[in-house]
């Protein structure tokens, strides 16, 4: 695959992901003779940094080509180590390298920007929002609600997919999830597509998407071990290793943070907002989480099951603009914030020419929200119970024939939302409410290459929403769009290459646009329409 990359130089090289078994196929179609040597992870990094190309490795993934010359240091660091096995090597039990993303070499990406591992390592991050600081197309911004939401070029929180190994974190019900609740020890590389996200993720990436993965496979032991503690009695810890069974590399993770609370630098802004002890009143936070994955690679490709649990607690500043005599402020506390998520992954080749991918997830949420009388934050005026349980999958198709690339993907979401609200000062307990939404998008996508340093892709879809409840609220007619894109890549010379794309993408209202009433703060929307946008990139 390597090789193969540096002769067309079409696309940027996946990064290099090793796994403790033979690989068995090439992306040539052919198979890699079992008998390779053993190659240690020293000279594992010798090969990636031979074969991979130098943009690569500043993060920045732009399809660039790869010089030769890494190219044939790489072969012959291979056929080297093929003839004399014997040499440095005759005394250790050393892992092989298994290339687990396929190349699309026709295929015109949308331009994005990778974060990888060593960067990710040097910001020695304790939250998921700390990553994201770096990019200058994203903000991080906290919300009303005391929430850290993600947003591109300016985007609305719901605009932008957010995924964790292709599953999205968002809980559908409102569209978004909180960034500073979820961990980041995890993280090994994330890719932001800050234009037409690709079409496969389907709906609800109006103005881009953000991907999120964790390693493939991690080394027996302990991997990473971070400890820190700061002022506002601020503390976090996390650690992350790896067991391997031979059939099996398990992957487990987890982490704990703390913050006394938030520092008032000026209260200006704030008049109203309580200040104790030298932090903004009811702004402390305690999150744990666990992370742990199951990988394996048979004969027919490749498998991976992960869960993700997040516990939390924590307080939202006042709105400390509003005077408590206006009735408009707003006193809140989430005392329990759980967030649990399963994800499969797989990878089925039937043939050199056709591949099945299938990424599945099943989230389920609960929150407690509760609204207390004054900032004393002594006396609880009312409380909502929420849980969300949500099923969903997407399949991909890829098949390749002699001038064309063709994918053919299909996604499906079933989201239920149940919430009860209860007014502790009058002592009622309201009735149970039931909400229940599906997505689903339907597309394929095209690939060529007309000549050998252009690329062609073009893509459509359609996609439908339906909510079959509605919590005895006003019914909501199906809403569906269509979305697609064009995007052309062109190779001037060995350093330039330019690239444009033109995509349509839909965004659906949540259920908590539509019928949400936030303890009285909302109106109900029944008759909200989804949202559209057309994006346009010109790069070079």
């Amino acid at each position: 695959a390597c090789v193969r990359h540096g002769m067309e130089g079409m696309e940027r090289f996946p990064p290099c992901v090793t796994r403790s078994s033979v690989v068995r196929r090439s992306s040539l179609g052919g198979h890699l003779s079992p008998h390779l040597p053993r190659m240690s992870s020293r000279v594992r990094s010798v090969m990636c940094n031979a074969l991979m190309p130098a943009e690569a490795h500043a993060g920045i993934d732009r399809g660039g080509r790869t010089d030769m010359s890494r190219v044939l240091a790489g072969v012959v660091a291979v056929f080297s180590l093929q003839a004399a096995p014997h040499v440095a090597l005759a005394q250790t039990e050393i892992e092989e390298v298994t290339v687990i993303e396929k190349r699309r070499p026709r295929h015109a990406a949308q331009p994005a920007v990778v974060i990888d591992s060593e960067t990710i390592r040097e910001i020695t991050p304790t939250a998921l929002t700390d990553i994201f600081r770096r990019v200058q197309s994203v903000g991080i911004r906290t919300n009303s609600r005391g929430e850290a939401v993600l947003r591109l070029r300016g985007s609305e929180e719901r605009q932008t997919g957010l995924f964790l190994d292709g599953a999205p974190l968002s809980v559908p019900w409102d569209g978004r999830v909180d960034l500073s609740a979820l961990p980041a020890g995890i993280v090994e590389r994330v890719r932001v597509t800050a234009s037409a996200a690709p079409i496969e993720f389907g709906t609800n990436t109006a103005l881009g998407a953000v991907e999120i993965h964790t390693p493939f496979t991690v080394e027996p032991g302990l991997a990473s071990f971070q400890a820190e503690a700061g002022s506002d009695e601020s503390g976090a810890v996390s650690a992350v290793g790896g067991v391997d069974t031979e059939r099996v590399n398990w992957l487990l993770a987890g982490s704990y943070r703390t913050l006394a609370g938030e520092d008032v630098a000026s209260r200006s802004v704030i008049p109203y907002g309580p200040v104790v002890n030298g932090y903004r009143a009811n702004t402390d936070i305690g999150t744990g989480s666990v992370f742990a994955a199951a990988s394996t690679q048979p004969e027919w490709g490749a498998l991976r099951v992960s869960l993700l649990s997040v516990d939390a607690r924590r307080g939202i500043a006042s709105q400390g603009n509003f005077s408590p005599e206006s009735g408009e402020a707003r006193y809140w506390r989430y005392p329990d914030w759980r967030f649990n998520q399963l994800t499969l992954n797989s990878r089925s080749e039937f043939s050199p020419s056709f591949t099945l991918m299938t990424t599945a997830w099943l989230q389920h949420f609960e929150q407690t929200i509760e609204q207390y009388v004054d900032d004393s934050y002594e006396t609880i005026e009312s409380t909502e119970e929420d849980e969300d349980r949500t099923l969903g999958a997407r399949i991909i198709g890829e098949r390749s024939l002699d001038d064309l690339d063709i994918r053919l993907f299909g996604n499906a979401q079933v989201t239920e939302h149940r919430q009860v609200d209860s007014h502790l000062l009058a002592g009622t307990r309201g009735p149970l409410q039931e909400f229940q939404q599906n997505i689903y998008s339907l597309g394929v996508e095209v690939d060529t290459m007309p000549r050998s340093a252009l690329q062609l892709s073009g893509a459509i879809a359609y996609d439908l929403a339906s909510t079959p409840k509605t919590g005895g609220r006003p019914a909501q007619e199906d809403l569906d769009a269509w979305a697609g894109n064009l995007a052309v890549r062109w190779y001037s010379g060995e350093y330039w290459q330019i690239a444009a794309t033109v995509g349509r993408r839909t965004r659906f209202p949540a259920l908590r646009e539509l019928y949400g009433e936030a303890l009285g703060a909302f109106l109900l929307n029944p008759d909200l329409e989804p949202e559209t946008a057309t994006l346009t990139d010109l790069t070079f």
